[in-house]
């Protein structure tokens, strides 16, 4: 048996924070979590600070499903940074630091210019959130300490298709893979074979799949992350 602390597994925040912090601030004149539940929902181009700034806007303020979504998004992550604060297998990223920063501050509207990417990215990150609850239920997302599971070579493996997660301008596609173990992979939205593909899928589909598998986790969620697949169809 071999005690995971000994491999360098990414942590899927640590492979998406920022960095750098900057003391500018932008004053919104809307919730800015409203604006990206906004931009989200309806795939819109734009910024942030643009749909504040647009008189489009109020017609939207009239919608409360809009505004219900926000403030499921703000408890949501609230509550998770709360009771991520209690254990001891919740990441400490800066991410999330400056998050918790964000919505403790008093004032939602007042935003540093550096966390305007961070709030846009929050819808997709709780749809995420949601949908690996489904995830848990059917895969093993339990912490890796069997030493042949760190390195599964590329080979053709079958996978049992659950769900998908979208971020902008990606999609993952979630699998139940050897092991019962999580897996995923990456396509973008713009490729043009997206919707063949999406055709091809139906849930519990069973797919070969020709990859090679890198383990990952976010907090106690372990996954593999399909390197260069290669679809059987």
């Amino acid at each position: 048996m071999t005690n995971n602390k000994n491999y360098n597994i990414p942590d899927l925040f640590t492979l998406t924070d920022s960095g750098a912090i900057s003391e500018n601030t932008y004053m919104f004149r809307h919730d800015p979590i409203f604006l990206s539940v906004l931009i989200y929902e309806t795939k819109s181009d734009a910024t942030l600070v643009d749909l504040d700034k647009s008189e489009i806007i109020d017609e939207f303020l009239l919608k409360d499903d809009f505004l219900q979504q926000a403030k499921h998004i703000r408890d949501h992550f609230n509550k998770k940074l709360f009771y991520g604060a209690l254990d001891k297998n919740f990441g400490k990223t800066n991410f999330r630091k400056e998050l918790g920063n964000y919505l403790s501050s008093g004032n939602p509207k007042k935003v540093k210019d550096s966390l305007i990417g961070m709030i846009y990215r929050l819808p997709g990150l709780y749809k995420e959130d949601i949908v690996r609850k489904t995830i848990v239920e059917k895969c093993d997302t339990s912490p890796v300490i069997d030493e042949k599971l760190f390195r599964l070579t590329r080979s053709e493996r079958v996978f049992s298709y659950i769900t998908f997660t979208e971020r902008r301008d990606l999609r993952t596609y979630w699998f139940k893979g050897p092991y019962e173990k999580a897996c995923c992979f990456d396509v973008e939205i713009k490729n043009p074979f997206i919707e063949i593909w999406e055709n091809y899928l139906n849930e519990n589909k069973d797919i070969i799949i020709d990859t090679f598998m890198n383990l990952r986790h976010q907090d106690n969620f372990y996954f593999y992350f399909m390197m260069g697949p290669k679809i059987k169809m």
